[in-house]
């Protein structure tokens, strides 16, 4: 039996140091000095409609499109469309985040020599 290390009563969440109640008024705390910005809460409500869809059946989970694992989530390509998503196995939504850090780190340092 793990105990929080807060208020010392156990943890629902094994994995967890706090138990939810201290975790959630933590996160209040800290959230009013760490306000997320309009992008972050605007990605952030995108995230959870598509987690309503999925728990309402309205938006079934598919295999993953690179090797076909059962196991996926959803990878949002364009935030404006919340609803097309693409199914990626953790690795490949890894993978796929990697690509773009690396696709977006690389345009934003071209340089245009043709000027």
């Amino acid at each position: 039996m793990k105990l929080c290390s807060k208020c010392h009563k156990e943890i629902e969440i094994k994995s967890k140091r706090y138990c939810r109640k201290c975790s959630a008024a933590y996160q209040r705390e800290w959230r009013k000095t760490h306000p997320l910005t309009s992008e972050a809460r605007f990605k952030m409500n995108v995230r959870s409609k598509t987690h309503m869809r999925i728990r309402r059946g309205a938006l079934i989970r598919q295999p993953c499109e690179i090797c076909g694992n059962k196991i996926v989530e959803a990878h949002h390509s364009d935030y404006s469309k919340p609803y097309e998503v693409n199914w990626l196995c953790h690795i490949h939504h890894r993978e796929k985040h990697i690509q773009l850090k690396k696709e977006c780190n690389s345009t934003m340092f071209h340089v245009n020599h043709s000027i």
